[in-house]
């Protein structure tokens, strides 16, 4: 994924102009521009979309397994999630701090690092296993990140509510109990997700198709040590009924680990993993 690509850039623009659109309720009172800018957000999606069939087709293989087409493609799948969610809940609540996200994430996708030629693993990217370990991954961590959103969007909401400043109830809004839920199973898709991709991961190199200890890489570790901290997430909701901030804190401990493997490691210690 490049910036440059014309599809790619319109959907950049579109995504930083949606979180403009977002944001004006924010500041002025009474400003109706959240549907808008939902109608602008699925315009980016959809030139989203079409830039990365354009690129699948171009390249021959899933446009996610190099490092910049993964964080356009985990932008990609938070956006389709925002879409999702707000459409099953009637709201405009969510985008407010996922379209900034998605946009951010679109701009870093051009300014990484170029993707590899050289790489010894380059011709098991066309291997359906691989790919797959990659597609899943890439999917849980747009879950992780909008789970993050929703967090913070928590984080706010219930500081608003202590200031008197919001009132529950308002047209577009959610309440703390409604926006946990969505942390929760925005939680749960990317963990499955990532189980997912971590099983499938094992099963390819296991099979003899990556020679040494593969379980010491670097991603490896922390992409672990994210599972784990989600784990342990779903854990105290799921098993201890626990509520509330506390669980919302994993939830941001949890993408800042995830965004750490994805931008710091992958770049600064990629090991084999250099795709």
């Amino acid at each position: 994924m490049t910036g440059s690509h014309p599809l790619f850039l319109a959907a950049l623009l579109l995504y930083f102009l949606s979180a403009g659109l977002y944001a004006v309720p924010l500041l002025v009172r009474g400003a109706a521009t959240a549907r808008w800018a939902q109608r602008v957000a699925l315009a980016g999606f959809l030139a989203h979309s079409l830039g990365i069939a354009e690129r699948a087709v171009a390249l021959g293989h899933a446009p996610y397994v190099e490092l910049r087409e993964a964080v356009s493609t985990i932008a990609w799948v938070m956006v389709l999630l925002t879409l999702l969610v707000e459409w099953r809940r009637h709201t405009t609540a969510l985008g407010a701090l996922s379209m900034p996200l998605a946009g951010v994430l679109m701009f870093m996708a051009d300014a990484l690092p170029v993707f590899g030629t050289t790489h010894p693993l380059i011709p098991a990217l066309y291997d359906d296993p691989l790919k797959a370990h990659i597609g899943a991954t890439v999917a849980g961590f747009g879950g992780f990140a909008l789970a993050f959103c929703a967090a913070l969007l928590y984080l706010v909401q219930e500081r608003r509510l202590k200031e008197k400043r919001a009132r529950p109830g308002q047209p577009g809004s959610l309440s703390l109990v409604e926006i946990e839920q969505v942390a929760n199973s925005l939680a749960a898709f990317g963990f499955a997700m990532l189980t997912l991709g971590l099983l499938l991961g094992v099963i390819w190199a296991g099979g003899g198709l990556w020679q040494g200890r593969w379980f010491v890489e670097p991603i490896v570790l922390t992409t672990l040590a994210t599972w784990a901290v989600y784990a342990v997430y779903l854990y105290r909701r799921g098993v201890r009924g626990s509520r509330g901030r506390a669980n919302m804190y994993f939830l941001i401990a949890g993408f800042a680990l995830m965004a750490c493997t994805v931008l710091l490691v992958r770049v600064l210690v990629p090991g084999r993993h250099g795709f």
